[in-house]
């Protein structure tokens, strides 16, 4: 599974939209959107960020354990 496939997966189990995660981890919408998309791969500051809104480890968005 993509990077950009398990933030969206994770996002949407935690009843999340995207606007509220993008807001949680500073990011505007439409850089989430690329995130989730695999258009872009975000930075290590920007995954950090994203781990903390979203309440995971960074080893389960970039490994292939389960969250």
């Amino acid at each position: 599974m993509s990077l950009g496939s398990k933030i969206r997966e994770i996002r949407k189990k935690k009843h999340l939209k995207q606007k509220e995660l993008a807001k949680i981890a500073g990011i505007s919408v439409s850089y989430l959107c690329e995130i989730e998309r695999d258009k872009t791969n975000p930075s290590i500051k920007t995954l950090f960020h994203l781990t903390q809104a979203l309440g995971v480890r960074l080893s389960t968005l970039l490994g292939d354990q389960e969250y």
